[in-house]
């Protein structure tokens, strides 16, 4: 029996001082971080992926295995880690909502090229997004877009303005099928809010990846005398979360059935 329990208290040891579940870890993960050259990163527990745009290239992505030993980022160059290729960071955190990463090889080196689109770095810093607020946000009016795809994805367009009025037209996999109407309350209204102002609005850009078994988002938003209009697959993570939003907000607005059609255009010319 305490043969048993020595070993228990082992094993637990060894899960606490394992590198792989070290603070550093748990920092990284869920969370978007925002570098000086407006490159981006976003990890799970495996996959790390860094994005940058460009108005040339839209959105760009780089998705690589990783793992974090101590105080370094180890981003895997092939599917076999035991290959040794992997590029080497010096992963550094000051608080919890900022950090650098400090190449300590050769591929790191070359790979903060391919992160940047602008050169070989010797540091990368970055701070999490909600460091990041767009207070100066006069919002106007969005109008939102989503396809068909391979699976169950909702078809649906809807518009709501600054008097949180709410015009929704429903296809298939949609809350609603047909058109409707109502406003979307204060408390739904505030949220949409929060998200644009940090959408990062005036920096994104997008490219018009389409996919056949994917959804395609369409999105324009109306703020500050400005019109910004995406239309991608595959969205740039910093609109993730208003995408998500959107996505599941016709199932918390009240729908008013509409006995007369109506449609909902956008400004931006249709790509």
């Amino acid at each position: 029996m305490g043969k048993l329990i020595f070993l228990k208290i082992i094993t637990l040891l060894s899960f606490i001082t394992s590198p792989s579940n070290c603070f550093s870890k748990k920092s990284i993960l869920n969370k978007l971080w925002v570098g000086k050259n407006n490159e981006y990163i976003k990890a799970d527990s495996t996959v790390i992926r860094f994005e940058t745009f460009s108005k040339k290239f839209g959105n760009t992505r780089v998705s690589k295995l990783y793992s974090i030993r101590g105080d370094t980022l180890k981003i895997v160059e092939t599917n076999n880690e035991e290959s040794g290729l992997t590029s080497n960071f010096l992963l550094n955190f000051i608080g919890e909502d900022q950090m650098t990463l400090t190449p300590i090889n050769s591929g790191a080196n070359q790979l903060t090229n391919l992160i940047t689109l602008d050169g070989i770095k010797a540091t990368l810093s970055y701070k999490e997004i909600h460091q990041f607020p767009f207070d100066s946000l006069k919002f106007e009016k969005i109008i939102f877009n989503s396809t068909e795809c391979f699976g169950r994805c909702p078809v649906m367009t809807f518009e709501i303005n600054s008097e949180e009025k709410y015009r929704f037209i429903g296809g298939k996999y949609s809350a609603r099928k047909g058109y409707y109407y109502g406003s979307i309350g204060n408390g739904l209204y505030n949220q949409l809010l929060e998200k644009l102002r940090f959408a990062q609005l005036d920096l994104v850009e997008c490219n018009s990846n389409q996919n056949i078994d994917l959804s395609t988002f369409t999105l324009e938003v109306y703020y500050n005398k400005r019109i910004r209009y995406f239309k991608s697959c595959m969205l740039p993570f910093v609109l993730d979360e208003l995408k998500d939003f959107l996505l599941a907000l016709p199932n918390r607005v009240n729908l008013i059935e509409s006995h007369e059609k109506f449609e909902i255009g956008y400004t931006t010319p249709m790509k």
